[in-house]
Order: C-alpha cells, then structure tokens, then sequence
C-alpha cells in the first residue's frame, strides 16, 4: 500500500492520517489470503490496496485524476 500511496501522491501512509479504508483493507487481505492459501492472486491483493489507498488520498483530497 505504501508504494501505491507514494506513486499516487509522493507521500508514505505514515504521512498520512490513520483511516478506516486501510485497517479495513488490511483485514479484507489477510482474510483472502487464509481463505485462499496457495491460489491467493497478487492481482487481488493489489487491487484492495489499491482500492483503500485511493479512498484515503480521495478523502483527503489528494487523488489525483
């Protein structure tokens, strides 16, 4: 995620406020990954993190389009 962020905006997680999107994408990954295993896609992975990362940065209006 934070690699995300700092392509999105040049700035680091740590930079930013603590937001529900993250902690809640976080617990969405981890429950994947035990529900998957093995078959766990990092496409999938990705694309939660990329999708709470653009929530933050929009709620903080920083996405950038």
């Amino acid at each position: 995620m934070n690699g995300i962020c700092m392509n999105e905006s040049g700035l680091t997680l740590n930079d930013l406020p603590d937001l529900p999107c993250i902690m809640n994408a976080l617990d969405e990954m981890e429950a994947y990954i035990e529900e998957e295993g093995e078959l766990a896609l990092s496409s999938e992975l990705y694309n939660i993190a990329q999708e709470a990362v653009f929530e933050l940065l929009e709620e903080e209006g920083m996405l950038l389009d």
